[in-house]
């Protein structure tokens, strides 16, 4: 009779556990603001509901920031961000643009473009129905030699895109928080020194401004980057001997407390 109510005992936990409620995961948005010289804010935040307008999340990060402060979001509109303002230029077409997953979003449609999980908004200062805003695409393909190559995609008349090199830009390579400038050549290439190429993760930026200070390029998030493998960057040879010196060194050591052992016995 054990078996039985044993049985009975498990199939009634298994069918609670399914019944069971599975808690949700949050789901996010990435917004993203990049200024005329550098990003000012760069942050996910959890969407409330299923009808969260471009607008909603925009005004959510102003709320909830001590650091951003953006102007004419009541009015479905943004003419400022942390005191950098629309319109400095002689011409006056510069100011702020959003995007929505890469696709351009107008002032007008803020309010009634709704975001989903995963989503990114970026805002960015720029000229872009006057100079023009290009974004960047990075090739690494020959990374191994230290060369990157920037390049974008302009469509044309047909229904599909031409590429076009990004000369005259200026690409930091980072080696943690510090970093090394190059400017992109004709072909829209960079060569890295050698013995800044070492293994592990590199932040990647690019810039590229006209002569009154506007960008010409959407700038990368500040997590954008490429990954430098071993075989690339450090030998694997500089592991090896690293792992030398600390056994040595461990040896060393335990040499030394063993010789002061026996002689304080």
């Amino acid at each position: 009779m054990k078996k039985p109510r044993l049985l009975t005992v498990l199939l009634l936990s298994l069918t609670l556990l399914l019944t069971l409620p599975v808690a949700a995961e949050e789901q996010t948005v990435t917004v993203r603001f990049e200024g005329a010289l550098s990003n000012l804010y760069y942050e996910t935040l959890p969407l409330s509901g299923n009808t969260a307008s471009v607008l909603d999340v925009l005004k959510q990060a102003d709320e909830t920031s001590d650091t951003l402060t953006v102007e004419g979001l009541a009015a479905g509109y943004i003419y400022a961000v942390n005191g950098e303002r629309a319109g400095q230029t002689a011409r006056g077409w510069d100011g702020f643009g959003v995007r929505l997953n890469g696709a351009y979003i107008s002032f007008d449609a803020l309010a009634s473009t709704t975001v989903k999980d995963g989503d990114e908004i970026v805002v960015y200062y720029a000229d872009e129905f006057g100079d023009g805003l290009t974004v960047p695409i990075l090739d690494a393909a020959d990374l191994h030699r230290g060369v990157l190559r920037f390049y974008t995609e302009r469509p044309d008349d047909k229904g599909g895109y031409t590429v076009e090199a990004i000369a005259g830009a200026e690409v930091r390579w980072y080696c943690g928080d510090a970093y090394v400038s190059y400017v992109t050549d004709r072909d829209g290439t960079v060569k890295i020194d050698s013995d800044l190429l070492f293994s592990g993760d590199h932040r990647v930026g690019i810039e590229l401004w006209n002569d009154e200070g506007v960008p010409l390029l959407l700038r990368p998030a500040p997590s954008f980057g490429v990954n430098v493998p071993t075989n690339v960057g450090d030998s694997p040879l500089l592991y090896v001997c690293l792992a030398l010196l600390t056994i040595s060194a461990a040896g060393i050591l335990a040499l030394a407390l063993t010789a002061k052992k026996r002689k304080s016995n």
